[in-house]
């Protein structure tokens, strides 16, 4: 509905206005508009009721569009995904969607991928490893004896990049407790 402002310019109003509600506020909030100006979140406005104003709203009194941007489900290990041009967005009459293009990784970037990877899983178990050293220390300095179940532990931990193929398959070993360190 149109309702006439005090200084003679007309609005436009839900004839029912959204339930203010922390989820329908909180879904606003997440919301992003393509302007006249540019691209912007939500101005947080509202109606009189404590509700953010509606996408209608904005489309009919300032001429936003809501921007939605959802990118197709794909394979990361295997495609990569580019969004495309602004100017080959889907633009509707109150909206526009951000489109895209899923193409397959060449060999170099599935390399250059498995390399990346490889270096996380090495980080990942030197960190894991680097935990663990104070445990041997604290043996050696109180003539304590590591349990097998620790050694093991140790073991696998190391063993990782020979057990392994694939860097995206890893199998982390169950980690053990402090309790678990030394013989009894």
């Amino acid at each position: 509905m149109w309702i006439s402002s005090n200084q003679e310019k007309k609005y436009w109003i839900p004839d029912i206005l959204p339930e203010s509600t922390e989820e329908y506020n909180s879904t606003q909030l997440s919301k992003h508009y393509k302007t006249p100006r540019g691209f912007r979140s939500h101005p947080l406005w509202a109606y009189e009721n404590g509700a953010y104003v509606d996408d209608e709203y904005l489309f009919y009194n300032e001429k936003w569009k809501l921007l939605i941007d959802a990118p197709p489900i794909y394979n990361s290990q295997t495609h990569v995904l580019e969004k495309k041009s602004e100017e080959e967005w889907d633009t509707l009459e109150k909206e526009i969607r951000v489109t895209y293009n899923v193409r397959e990784k060449t060999n170099d970037e599935i390399d250059n991928d498995i390399s990346k990877k490889w270096g996380e899983v090495r980080d990942t178990r030197n960190k894991k490893l680097q935990k663990l050293d104070h445990a041997v220390s604290i043996a050696y300095e109180h003539g304590l004896t590591l349990s097998q179940k620790f050694k093991d532990y140790r073991q696998n931990l190391r063993d990782i990049p020979e057990n392994f193929e694939d860097p995206f398959s890893i199998v982390w070993p169950d980690e053990i407790s402090q309790w678990e360190y030394y013989e009894e």
